[in-house]
């Protein structure tokens, strides 16, 4: 079953063991004489084991494989948007996992009963409508006409005080000139008791950090901003904290730290399990669960893609912690 969204117009959003081989029978020598009876009975003194030499084992094991590096978890805690209607704006280039964020949040939602209108602005990926039912979007991929809808759509979520989270395009150009247009956007949210949420999403080039620039020099600050720093994106031979140091080093990213922005690292799923995932059309539920939807013929994840799939999970909720009260 899909999770429930908000929609502008309904209200819905064996291993063997190890065979050691038999000693090799000495062959008897002729002509020994035979052993006394004393001899053969004869107990032989041995060793105490505090006296035997100590056998060197270092030759004998592998080194310890050293487990990959945990990614670090923000210190900062956001601001506390608990109970509150949010107006959650997923922003950043393109593939850099903001479809992917909000295919896992409206799990979240879905799982805690929670209730959201989903809103696909992306003009080159409105994939999340074939995710979930209900979800808007703009008739148009005109940038002009987009603005103008997603204004009436901002007003609408004001009017009745619903929670939204708005999947945007990289350099979407509707968010753009809503800002342009709009230039108190974060002050007319919160004085109709709708909290804005900025979420940006960068890969480990500092370059994905101009949409934040761009935006942020447009007077679009709300207090609770993040972003979110995509491991999916990382090279497989490097650490997140290796992979994003010119990121962090950034004047943008610096900037953003100093008023408070909030880093969040997102961990990777495995790019074959993410794969089949999304080839499947499954939901984050579903394949952790080894489901598939109703009068579907595709064969749920075995077990270990299962396994994988809640260990990342598992990690999404560790890294999101410390904004858990933005989600919808």
């Amino acid at each position: 079953m899909k999770p429930t969204t908000t929609g502008k117009r309904k209200n819905t959003m064996t291993t063997r063991p190890k065979v050691t081989p038999n000693a090799t029978p000495t062959e008897e020598t002729k002509g020994t004489p035979s052993a006394s009876p004393a001899s053969l009975f004869a107990r032989r003194r041995t060793k105490r084991w505090e006296e035997e030499e100590e056998t060197d084992v270092s030759a004998m094991i592998a080194p310890p494989v050293e487990a990959s590096p945990a990614l670090p978890v923000s210190k900062r805690e956001g601001v506390d948007l608990t109970g509150k209607p949010k107006a959650i704006f997923l922003i950043g280039p393109g593939g850099t996992g903001k479809t992917t964020f909000a295919r896992w949040a409206a799990v979240k939602m879905g799982e805690a009963g929670r209730a959201a209108m989903l809103v696909a602005m992306d003009p080159q990926n409105r994939s999340l409508v074939t995710w979930f039912d209900g979800v808007e979007q703009p008739p148009t991929t005109d940038g002009a006409q987009s603005s103008r809808w997603m204004r009436e759509t901002l007003a609408y979520q004001m009017e009745d005080k619903l929670t939204a989270l708005y999947d945007l395009g990289g350099g979407n150009t509707a968010f753009s000139l809503t800002v342009e247009a709009m230039p108190d956007l974060v002050g007319a949210l919160q004085s109709e008791g709708v909290e804005p949420v900025a979420l940006y999403f960068v890969g480990p080039r500092p370059d994905d950090l101009a949409v934040m620039g761009q935006i942020e020099a447009l007077g679009f600050q709300p207090p609770a901003t993040a972003v979110i720093l995509n491991e999916g994106r990382v090279d497989s031979t490097m650490t997140a904290t290796e992979a994003f140091g010119r990121t962090l080093r950034n004047s943008v990213m610096k900037n953003a730290l100093t008023r408070g922005v909030i880093p969040v690292f997102m961990p990777r799923l495995e790019q074959e399990v993410a794969a089949e995932i999304e080839g499947k059309r499954l939901t984050f539920s579903e394949a952790r669960d080894g489901k598939t939807r109703a009068g579907s013929s595709v064969s749920p994840l075995g077990p270990f893609e299962r396994s994988m799939t809640r260990r990342w999970l598992d990690k999404m909720d560790q890294q999101f912690a410390p904004i858990a009260s933005w989600l919808p």
